[in-house]
C-alpha cells in the first residue's frame, strides 16, 4: 500500500481589541521532494474580489537545507485570481511554509473570506490558507487557543483544535473555520455555532435543525461525518450564505432577524449538498442540478418528515414562484447565467428556481410513467450511488438516469431547459397538501414588463 504524504500544520490565532486579529500558520510536508520550478502550492490572491489575506512580507519557505526560496506567479481563471508558489531549487526532506494572515471585517454573501465580528472571526480558507498539490495526504491539524480569550473555541468543519484525517489538496481552503468566543448547540455529529451576542440566542432553530439534518443524513445514506453550521452577524439585505464540505457559513444581520420559517428551509437547503451534486465546470453547466435539487429536496423532506405545516410549505412555494417568474433573466441560457455568477444578483438566482420547478415536472412525469413506485428520488440516488463510488458527473449521468427511468429520449426537454425556456409549475411531490396552481400575471423585476406567474394555495 503506498504511504501518502503527511502534512502537519499549525494555526495560531491571535486576539486584538473585541475580535481576533489574524492567524500565524505554519505547514510543514513531509514525505515528498520537489525539482527546483515545481509548484508546492497556490493561493487565491483575489477571489470574486475578495483579497487575499497572508502578509506576503512574512511568507517564507524552508526545508533541512535551509531557506529554500521561491517564485510567485499570479494567473487570472475565470473569477480568481490565482498566485502560484514555486520553489527557488530542488527541495530537500520536509518543507516548512510560514506566514502570517491579517483578518479584515466580515464581508457579505459568498463566504470566501476569513471575517471578523465582536467576538470572533469566520470564514472559509479560501483567502487565507493553501491548496497544496498532492491529491490525497494525511493531514495532522492543530489549532491553538492560548492567544484568545478564556472559554473561546477553535472550530474547523472537520473538528476541533486537534484533528487527524485524510485530505484532498484543495480542503484547506474549501472548509469553514471559526475562532472566538461561540456558543453552539451539539448533537450526535451536528454543530450549530455563534459568536456571543446580546440578546441573540439561536438554540431554539439550531435544536431543529439538528433534528431534521439526522433525518435527512439517514435518508442519503450518509456516512456520519460531522456536518456544522457556522453563524456570522453581518448586515445583509436578505439572510444566507455558503456551503462547503460538511459545513455551511450562514450570514444574519442582527438588526433584522430573519423568522424562524424562513430558517426552517434555508439550512435544509444548504444540508442537501453534501450528498446532491455534480461537477459544475464551467459555471452554469450543472448548477440547476446542484441548486434545483437542493431547492426540491429542502421542501420535500421536511414535509415528509412531518417537520413543516402546509402554511409554512405554500409561503415557501410562493417565494419561489416570485423570484423565479418575476425574474427579468428568467429566460437567459445557462452558459449566460454561469459568467453572471455574482455579478448580478437576478441571474445568480435563476438557476435555483428553474432547477426546481424542472425537477417538480420530472418527478411528476415519473409518477405518472410508473404509476407512482418511482419518483425523482430514483434517480437522485442513481447519480448519488455513482458519485460515492468516485466518478466524477455532469450533465450526461443525469440524462442517462432519467431516460432508464422514463424510458425514452428526455433531452429535448432538457436541452429547452438549459437554452432558458420558463417552466410551468406541476406539482406532485408534496403528498397529502392538496396544493392548487393559479396562473396569474406578474410583472417583471427590473424592467418592470408583464410576465406569467403562479400563486399556489
Amino acid at each position: 500500500m503506498v504511504r501518502l504524504p503527511q502534512v502537519e500544520t499549525e494555526i495560531k490565532p491571535f486576539w486584538e481589541g473585541n475580535t481576533v486579529g489574524g492567524a500565524d500558520v505554519v505547514i510543514r510536508i513531509r514525505g515528498e521532494e520537489h525539482p527546483g520550478g515545481s509548484l508546492i502550492c497556490d493561493f487565491n490572491q483575489d477571489l470574486y474580489g475578495i483579497p487575499c489575506s497572508v502578509d506576503w512580507d512574512s511568507f517564507y519557505m524552508e526545508d533541512e537545507a535551509g531557506e529554500l526560496g521561491y517564485t510567485a506567479d499570479d494567473e487570472r481563471i475565470q473569477h480568481q485570481l490565482l498566485r502560484s508558489i514555486t520553489a527557488g531549487r530542488d527541495t530537500k526532506g520536509t518543507i516548512t511554509i510560514t506566514y502570517r494572515n491579517k483578518f479584515l471585517p466580515a464581508r457579505p454573501n459568498p463566504v470566501m473570506d476569513m471575517g471578523q465580528e465582536a467576538g470572533g472571526v469566520s470564514g472559509s480558507g479560501e483567502n487565507w490558507m493553501p491548496r497544496l498539490t498532492q491529491e490525497e495526504y494525511e493531514l495532522d491539524m492543530k489549532i491553538f487557543k492560548d492567544g484568545l480569550p478564556d472559554g473561546a473555541k477553535v472550530l474547523w468543519s472537520y473538528g476541533e483544535e486537534h484533528i487527524s484525517r485524510t485530505m484532498k489538496k484543495a480542503d484547506l481552503q474549501e472548509t469553514f473555520y471559526y475562532f472566538g468566543l461561540a456558543k453552539g448547540v451539539e448533537n450526535k455529529n451536528f454543530g450549530y455555532y455563534w459568536f456571543d451576542r446580546e440578546g441573540f440566542d439561536a438554540s431554539e432553530i439550531a435544536v431543529w435543525t439538528s433534528e431534521v439534518f439526522l433525518k435527512m443524513a439517514d435518508f442519503f445514506r450518509d456516512d456520519n461525518e460531522a456536518y456544522k453550521i457556522f453563524a456570522r452577524a453581518r448586515q445583509c439585505r436578505k439572510s444566507g450564505g455558503t456551503a462547503l464540505k460538511r459545513s455551511y457559513s450562514y450570514i444574519y444581520d442582527p438588526d433584522a432577524l430573519p423568522t424562524m420559517t424562513e430558517l426552517k428551509f434555508l439550512f435544509p437547503h444548504e444540508m442537501v449538498h453534501n450528498w446532491v451534486t455534480l461537477l459544475d465546470e464551467p459555471f452554469g453547466t450543472c448548477t440547476w442540478y446542484v441548486e434545483g435539487m437542493a431547492e426540491f429536496y429542502c421542501l420535500v423532506l421536511p414535509w415528509r418528515f412531518g417537520l413543516a405545516s402546509r402554511e409554512e410549505l405554500l409561503e415557501q412555494l410562493n417565494d419561489r414562484a416570485e423570484q423565479y417568474y418575476e425574474n427579468p433573466c428568467a429566460a437567459y441560457p445557462a452558459n449566460e447565467l454561469g459568467d453572471l455568477l455574482f455579478k448580478d444578483k437576478e441571474a445568480t438566482t435563476v438557476p435555483y428556481g428553474r432547477g426546481f420547478f424542472y425537477l417538480m415536472a420530472i418527478d411528476s412525469r415519473i409518477r405518472e410513467k410508473t404509476g407512482g413506485s418511482r419518483s425523482l428520488d430514483d434517480v437522485m440516488f442513481a447519480i448519488l450511488e455513482r458519485t460515492k463510488a468516485g466518478e466524477v458527473l455532469q450533465n450526461e449521468a443525469w440524462l442517462q438516469e432519467l431516460s432508464k427511468v422514463l424510458d425514452g429520449d428526455v433531452k429535448e426537454e432538457f436541452e429547452a431547459m438549459m437554452k432558458g425556456a420558463v417552466i410551468s409549475p406541476i406539482i406532485s411531490c408534496f403528498d397529502g397538501a392538496d396544493i392548487e396552481i393559479i396562473k396569474k400575471e406578474g410583472i417583471s423585476r427590473r424592467d418592470g414588463k408583464p410576465c406569467v406567474t403562479y400563486e399556489f394555495r
